[in-house]
């Protein structure tokens, strides 16, 4: 993942050269990951994306449980 973080701060490390699109942010990326727990670790342990990434693309999967949790941390925290 390439959001860490540390000492209560949240970084954001982009290993591309790539300009910055808000596409690729937290609120619109990462933070599907951070609630993907078991689609995350089902990627370490098989190295299949398929409960991770929506079939066919590198965007996150979504679902109603996660769009839920997705969306009460950004009206509790923005």
């Amino acid at each position: 993942m390439n959001f860490v973080i540390h000492q209560n701060e949240l970084f954001y490390i982009d290993y591309e050269v790539s300009s910055y699109s808000d596409e690729w942010n937290f609120e619109n990326w990462g933070l599907y990951y951070w609630l993907n727990p078991e689609g995350v670790s089902h990627f370490l342990e098989t190295g299949l994306a398929d409960k991770l990434n929506k079939p066919g693309e590198c965007k996150p999967l979504s679902n109603e449980n996660i769009e839920d949790k997705r969306k009460s941390l950004l009206n509790r925290y923005l």
